[in-house]
């Protein structure tokens, strides 16, 4: 059986971007054949794409790639109910026109603070927290020439604003852990992160049925602070976790493992 993939196409701007550079170094080594391409070349004429090749690039790349070879695009995996018990904090399914309204019915004197993200359509528009970044009218409005405005009645994830002062991205790759990386807060003393509880989730995430069909993955920690009575506590949990087919590539996570993270996962979405 010939070895995935047999080519690759590497999406590029004015230059190959930083996040990509390490995978066509690690693809050229390991003799495959790599395609440098825009997305204004690809939309004015699609690539000779095989189920055989890896599609390298950011969310709209890589769907209009899944689209041209007639694959659906993959539910995001965000919040596993197998890990649900990591979360540390309420979340909840809603609608832009929810949040909206019940923000709005709030007594002025309650702080009230909210974390929205889309549900679906991840790359609609970034996370954010409301009222207090004050967006959430501008996403519905939207700006005459500039922004487009977004249904009331568009399903987003809504969560409990906690208090994470170290973060971590780790990348899974075929349920093997290949990288623990450190991306902001303080790393060690309260900061540091719980390795157990990480390996166990990686666990029972690749061994349910939720974590079957994800072969590339980046599962995001956070050690948060937490009152208990006169106590503070510090705990890890789960931040979300990430579809490995357009992943980022964070300082730690070397070229190969992150290449081996993304022909998993491309593969997997491509030929099953």
């Amino acid at each position: 059986m010939a070895s995935f993939p047999a080519r690759a196409y590497v999406q590029t701007f004015d230059e190959v971007p930083q996040d990509y550079q390490p995978v066509v170094e690690e693809l050229k080594s390991r003799g495959v054949e790599v395609h440098l391409r825009t997305t204004e070349s690809m939309l004015a004429k699609p690539f000779p794409l095989t189920k055989d090749d890896l599609v390298v690039g950011d969310f709209d790349w890589t769907r209009i790639a899944l689209k041209q070879l007639g694959c659906p695009m993959p539910a995001p995996p965000d919040y596993p109910k197998c890990l649900e018990h990591l979360l540390h904090r309420k979340i909840w399914q809603s609608t832009l026109g929810e949040v909206r309204d019940q923000l709005a019915a709030l007594p002025s004197h309650i702080e009230h603070q909210v974390f929205i993200k889309p549900a679906m359509d991840t790359k609609a528009f970034s996370a954010i927290i409301e009222p207090k970044e004050q967006m959430l009218g501008t996403l519905l409005d939207g700006i005459p020439g500039a922004l487009d405005p977004l249904p009331a009645e568009m399903p987003v994830h809504c969560a409990e604003v906690i208090d994470m002062i170290s973060e971590y991205r780790v990348y899974v790759v075929e349920g093997e852990i290949r990288a623990v990386c450190h991306y902001k807060g303080p790393s060690r003393g309260d900061g540091a992160i719980d390795e157990l509880v990480v390996e166990d989730a990686v666990r029972t995430l690749c061994s349910s049925e939720e974590g079957h069909g994800l072969a590339g993955m980046g599962m995001d920690f956070a050690v948060i602070r937490q009152r208990t009575g006169d106590r503070t506590v510090f705990k890890t949990c789960l931040v979300e976790v990430n579809d490995g087919y357009s992943l980022g590539k964070y300082n730690g996570v070397s070229g190969k493992d992150y290449t081996d993270l993304l022909i998993a996962r491309w593969k997997q979405l491509v030929q099953r």
